[in-house]
Protein backbone atom coordinates (compact mmCIF):
# COMPACT_ATOMS: atom_id res chain seq x y z
CA UNK A 1 0.00 0.00 0.00
CA UNK A 2 1.45 3.69 -0.45
CA UNK A 3 2.04 4.17 2.90
CA UNK A 4 4.39 1.35 3.46
CA UNK A 5 6.40 2.42 0.37
CA UNK A 6 8.94 3.94 2.91
CA UNK A 7 8.90 1.39 5.24
CA UNK A 8 9.20 -1.30 2.33
CA UNK A 9 12.57 1.02 0.91
CA UNK A 10 14.24 1.06 4.09
CA UNK A 11 13.64 -2.73 4.67
CA UNK A 12 15.29 -3.29 1.53
CA UNK A 13 18.11 -1.31 2.04
CA UNK A 14 19.00 -2.99 4.88
CA UNK A 15 18.67 -6.48 3.36
CA UNK A 16 21.21 -5.10 0.41
CA UNK A 17 23.54 -4.34 2.86
CA UNK A 18 23.37 -8.23 4.54
CA UNK A 19 24.08 -9.34 1.41
CA UNK A 20 21.23 -12.01 1.31
CA UNK A 21 21.04 -14.67 -1.17
CA UNK A 22 17.64 -13.88 -1.96
CA UNK A 23 14.36 -12.11 -1.24
CA UNK A 24 10.89 -13.78 -1.69
CA UNK A 25 7.99 -10.86 -3.21
CA UNK A 26 4.75 -10.81 -4.08
CA UNK A 27 3.95 -7.07 -4.85
CA UNK A 28 5.73 -5.79 -8.05
CA UNK A 29 6.34 -2.67 -6.20
CA UNK A 30 9.04 -4.76 -4.26
CA UNK A 31 10.19 -5.16 -7.90
CA UNK A 32 10.21 -1.29 -8.94
CA UNK A 33 11.76 -0.36 -5.28
CA UNK A 34 14.80 -3.15 -5.87
CA UNK A 35 15.58 -2.40 -9.31
CA UNK A 36 16.21 1.08 -7.98
CA UNK A 37 18.24 -0.09 -5.57
CA UNK A 38 20.21 -2.47 -8.01
CA UNK A 39 18.87 -5.45 -5.83
CA UNK A 40 16.68 -6.86 -8.74
CA UNK A 41 18.92 -9.97 -9.57
CA UNK A 42 18.45 -11.29 -5.88
CA UNK A 43 13.89 -11.33 -6.52
CA UNK A 44 12.50 -14.50 -6.41
CA UNK A 45 8.70 -13.46 -7.01
CA UNK A 46 6.13 -16.28 -5.14
CA UNK A 47 2.75 -14.76 -5.94
CA UNK A 48 1.20 -17.96 -3.93
CA UNK A 49 -1.36 -18.95 -6.39
CA UNK A 50 -0.89 -17.39 -9.89
CA UNK A 51 2.49 -18.57 -11.83
CA UNK A 52 0.94 -21.72 -13.56
CA UNK A 53 3.12 -21.79 -17.17
CA UNK A 54 6.30 -21.95 -18.47
CA UNK A 55 5.30 -18.67 -20.22
CA UNK A 56 4.46 -16.72 -17.08
CA UNK A 57 7.48 -18.17 -15.51
CA UNK A 58 9.98 -16.07 -18.85
CA UNK A 59 8.21 -12.89 -18.31
CA UNK A 60 9.12 -12.43 -14.95
CA UNK A 61 12.71 -14.11 -15.48
CA UNK A 62 13.27 -10.96 -18.45
CA UNK A 63 12.71 -8.58 -15.47
CA UNK A 64 16.16 -9.74 -14.52
CA UNK A 65 15.00 -10.88 -11.19
CA UNK A 66 16.31 -14.64 -10.07
CA UNK A 67 13.65 -17.19 -9.82
CA UNK A 68 9.95 -17.70 -9.54
CA UNK A 69 7.65 -19.72 -7.43
CA UNK A 70 5.10 -21.98 -8.98
CA UNK A 71 1.34 -21.85 -7.71
CA UNK A 72 0.75 -24.71 -5.08
CA UNK A 73 -2.04 -25.75 -6.72
CA UNK A 74 -0.37 -27.43 -9.91
CA UNK A 75 0.18 -31.15 -10.46
CA UNK A 76 3.56 -32.83 -10.14
CA UNK A 77 3.39 -33.19 -14.11
CA UNK A 78 3.25 -29.76 -14.40
CA UNK A 79 5.57 -28.81 -12.19
CA UNK A 80 8.22 -30.99 -13.70
CA UNK A 81 7.69 -29.79 -17.05
CA UNK A 82 7.82 -26.05 -16.30
CA UNK A 83 11.29 -26.68 -14.06
CA UNK A 84 12.17 -28.70 -17.55
CA UNK A 85 11.35 -25.54 -19.90
CA UNK A 86 13.39 -23.30 -16.41
CA UNK A 87 16.28 -25.43 -15.22
CA UNK A 88 17.32 -23.89 -12.06
CA UNK A 89 15.20 -20.87 -12.08
CA UNK A 90 11.71 -22.43 -10.37
CA UNK A 91 10.67 -23.14 -6.60
CA UNK A 92 8.09 -24.76 -5.33
CA UNK A 93 6.87 -25.18 -1.95
CA UNK A 94 7.10 -29.10 -0.60
CA UNK A 95 5.34 -29.05 2.82
CA UNK A 96 3.07 -26.85 4.80
CA UNK A 97 -0.47 -25.10 4.69
CA UNK A 98 -1.32 -24.06 1.66
CA UNK A 99 -2.80 -20.54 0.84
CA UNK A 100 -5.91 -21.03 -0.95
CA UNK A 101 -7.37 -17.53 -0.72
CA UNK A 102 -7.18 -13.89 -0.08
CA UNK A 103 -9.49 -11.26 0.34
CA UNK A 104 -8.69 -7.43 0.62
CA UNK A 105 -12.14 -7.64 2.48
CA UNK A 106 -11.79 -7.89 6.68
CA UNK A 107 -13.74 -11.03 6.78
CA UNK A 108 -13.61 -12.45 9.94
CA UNK A 109 -14.35 -9.44 11.61
CA UNK A 110 -17.37 -8.56 9.16
CA UNK A 111 -18.62 -11.94 9.99
CA UNK A 112 -18.24 -11.82 14.03
CA UNK A 113 -19.91 -8.78 13.76
CA UNK A 114 -22.12 -10.12 11.92
CA UNK A 115 -23.51 -12.80 14.61
CA UNK A 116 -22.74 -10.35 17.35
CA UNK A 117 -19.90 -12.10 18.70
CA UNK A 118 -16.62 -10.49 20.14
CA UNK A 119 -13.42 -12.08 19.02
CA UNK A 120 -10.09 -11.03 18.35
CA UNK A 121 -9.60 -11.55 15.37
CA UNK A 122 -6.29 -9.89 13.99
CA UNK A 123 -3.55 -11.61 13.48
CA UNK A 124 -5.05 -14.46 15.62
CA UNK A 125 -3.61 -17.47 14.11
CA UNK A 126 -5.93 -19.78 16.05
CA UNK A 127 -9.51 -19.65 14.10
CA UNK A 128 -10.33 -22.32 11.18
CA UNK A 129 -13.00 -22.65 9.17
CA UNK A 130 -15.33 -25.39 8.16
CA UNK A 131 -16.91 -25.41 4.41
CA UNK A 132 -20.26 -27.30 3.95
CA UNK A 133 -18.52 -29.31 1.20
CA UNK A 134 -15.00 -30.21 2.97
CA UNK A 135 -14.54 -32.26 6.39
CA UNK A 136 -11.63 -30.35 7.21
CA UNK A 137 -10.77 -27.57 8.80
CA UNK A 138 -8.98 -24.91 6.86
CA UNK A 139 -6.96 -22.30 8.76
CA UNK A 140 -7.65 -18.59 8.67
CA UNK A 141 -6.63 -15.25 9.78
CA UNK A 142 -6.71 -11.57 8.82
CA UNK A 143 -4.45 -8.80 9.15
CA UNK A 144 -4.49 -5.28 8.77
CA UNK A 145 -4.66 -5.81 5.12
CA UNK A 146 -7.39 -8.53 4.36
CA UNK A 147 -8.03 -12.22 5.10
CA UNK A 148 -6.02 -15.35 4.01
CA UNK A 149 -7.71 -18.99 4.50
CA UNK A 150 -5.41 -21.99 3.98
CA UNK A 151 -5.74 -25.68 3.42
CA UNK A 152 -6.73 -28.18 5.68
CA UNK A 153 -4.09 -30.25 5.61
CA UNK A 154 -0.56 -29.65 5.36
CA UNK A 155 1.03 -30.92 1.66
CA UNK A 156 2.79 -34.02 2.04
CA UNK A 157 5.72 -34.60 -0.76
CA UNK A 158 7.29 -37.59 0.42
CA UNK A 159 6.24 -39.75 -2.24
CA UNK A 160 7.48 -37.45 -4.95
CA UNK A 161 10.55 -36.71 -4.39
CA UNK A 162 12.51 -38.68 -6.21
CA UNK A 163 10.49 -37.14 -9.24
CA UNK A 164 10.72 -33.84 -8.27
CA UNK A 165 14.94 -34.34 -8.05
CA UNK A 166 14.89 -35.97 -11.51
CA UNK A 167 15.07 -32.56 -12.91
CA UNK A 168 16.39 -28.91 -12.00
CA UNK A 169 14.39 -27.02 -9.26
CA UNK A 170 16.16 -23.93 -7.89
CA UNK A 171 14.70 -24.52 -4.31
CA UNK A 172 12.44 -27.03 -2.32
CA UNK A 173 10.66 -24.89 0.50
CA UNK A 174 8.82 -25.27 3.85
CA UNK A 175 5.88 -23.20 4.82
CA UNK A 176 5.75 -22.61 8.45
CA UNK A 177 2.72 -20.94 9.06
CA UNK A 178 0.37 -22.31 11.59
CA UNK A 179 3.03 -24.45 12.57
CA UNK A 180 5.28 -24.98 15.64
CA UNK A 181 9.16 -24.50 15.59
CA UNK A 182 9.52 -28.46 16.41
CA UNK A 183 7.40 -29.58 13.61
CA UNK A 184 8.97 -27.09 11.07
CA UNK A 185 12.43 -28.50 12.50
CA UNK A 186 11.56 -32.46 12.02
CA UNK A 187 9.72 -31.48 8.68
CA UNK A 188 13.08 -30.23 7.18
CA UNK A 189 15.31 -32.68 8.65
CA UNK A 190 13.22 -35.49 6.95
CA UNK A 191 12.69 -33.68 3.42
CA UNK A 192 16.45 -33.41 3.78
CA UNK A 193 17.30 -36.78 4.54
CA UNK A 194 15.22 -37.93 1.69
CA UNK A 195 16.71 -35.38 -0.35
CA UNK A 196 19.91 -37.25 0.46
CA UNK A 197 18.82 -40.70 0.13
CA UNK A 198 16.19 -40.76 -2.29
CA UNK A 199 15.11 -44.25 -1.46
CA UNK A 200 14.59 -44.20 1.94
CA UNK A 201 10.74 -45.11 2.73
CA UNK A 202 8.21 -44.99 5.44
CA UNK A 203 10.03 -40.98 6.44
CA UNK A 204 5.94 -39.73 5.57
CA UNK A 205 4.77 -42.17 7.91
CA UNK A 206 7.22 -41.16 10.68
CA UNK A 207 5.95 -37.89 10.28
CA UNK A 208 2.49 -38.35 10.91
CA UNK A 209 2.58 -41.02 13.82
CA UNK A 210 4.96 -38.57 15.21
CA UNK A 211 2.30 -35.71 15.12
CA UNK A 212 -1.41 -37.59 14.64
CA UNK A 213 -3.06 -33.85 15.47
CA UNK A 214 -2.07 -32.65 12.30
CA UNK A 215 -3.87 -33.89 9.24
CA UNK A 216 -1.41 -34.36 5.42
CA UNK A 217 -2.49 -34.95 1.91
CA UNK A 218 -0.66 -34.63 -1.68
CA UNK A 219 -3.98 -35.07 -3.68
CA UNK A 220 -2.86 -31.59 -5.42
CA UNK A 221 0.21 -33.77 -7.08
CA UNK A 222 -1.87 -35.74 -8.95
CA UNK A 223 -5.82 -34.14 -9.37
CA UNK A 224 -6.56 -30.64 -10.99
CA UNK A 225 -6.77 -27.81 -9.29
CA UNK A 226 -10.46 -27.95 -10.80
CA UNK A 227 -11.06 -31.50 -9.25
CA UNK A 228 -9.95 -30.04 -5.89
CA UNK A 229 -11.91 -26.86 -4.67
Amino acid sequence: FDEDVKDLKKTLEFLKSLAVDGILFSDMAVFMLARDLGIEHLLIYAPGMTVVNSLDVKEYLDLNIQAVELANEITLEEKIEIAKNNPGKVGIVISGYLLMSFSKRLALSNYFEEINKDVDVFNNYNLKLKEATRDGLMPTYQSSKGTYIYSEYILDSFKYIKDLMSVDFKYFRIDGIFLSQPIIKDLYDAYSKQVKDLDLSGLSLTIKNKYPELTFNDIFYTTKTSEVK
